[in-house]
């Protein structure tokens, strides 16, 4: 699976710099605004695109039939997807962490437990936003997946600034946040994006190419 993770590496660099380029631009008017929870949501679910848009690169070159020739499966390709989305959330809610406590630390106001509510919003949007789209797009191709996608889109990002006016709202009323629910929220989350991974590959493997 190492030549197809290297592949999807190449295609990263080639075609998705520009929304790693619009994320880092993001993150930097976040940095520097009072009011940045939203700036901080946008490039989660703006990343969260990347392994969708890999996949519908692979469908118009016909990656996807002439892969089938090599020494690899199907759920070893849909397993490549779903890694490198995991990566690629796991930094930019790092990166959204670290951009929230310095500045937050700068202002003299950082407060951790206000650090991992928003690490857990941001890293939620993200995961959420690949887990329900990449289903569909693996069983009905990023063509016909492309309204559902663009409905599911929409969706994600009313979530974001659900999600922004949620934090303020926990923030304002000084609601004292246990362990407990944070860490079975992404449980929760690490299970859905669990599951979404095995539904795509049976319905990867049933797929026509």
């Amino acid at each position: 699976m190492k030549g197809l993770l290297l592949k999807d590496w190449y295609m990263l660099k080639a075609y998705c710099r520009t929304y790693l380029m619009i994320a880092f631009i993001f993150f930097g008017v976040a940095f520097f605004s009072e009011d940045n929870l939203m700036f901080l949501f946008y490039p989660c679910i703006l990343c969260g695109m990347i392994p969708i848009n890999l996949l519908a690169y692979d469908e118009s070159s016909h990656w996807q039939s002439c892969f089938l020739t090599l020494p690899y499966t199907r759920n070893q390709y849909v397993s490549c997807k779903y890694l490198i989305g995991l990566v690629i959330q796991l930094i930019i809610t790092a990166l959204s962490g670290i951009i929230f406590s310095i500045q937050m630390i700068y202002s003299g106001t950082f407060i951790l437990s206000e650090v991992l509510i928003l690490i857990l919003l941001v890293y939620m949007v993200s995961s959420l936003n690949a887990a329900l789209c990449m289903p569909l797009i693996f069983r009905f191709g990023a063509e016909k997946g492309r309204i559902a996608f663009l409905l599911m889109f929409a969706v994600i990002g009313a979530a974001g600034f659900i999600m922004t006016q949620i934090y303020q709202d926990l923030m304002s009323s000084q609601i004292v946040i246990h362990a407990i629910p944070g860490i079975l929220t992404f449980i929760l989350l690490a299970g859905i994006y669990g599951g979404s991974w095995l539904l795509s590959q049976k319905l990867f493997e049933k797929k026509d190419l």
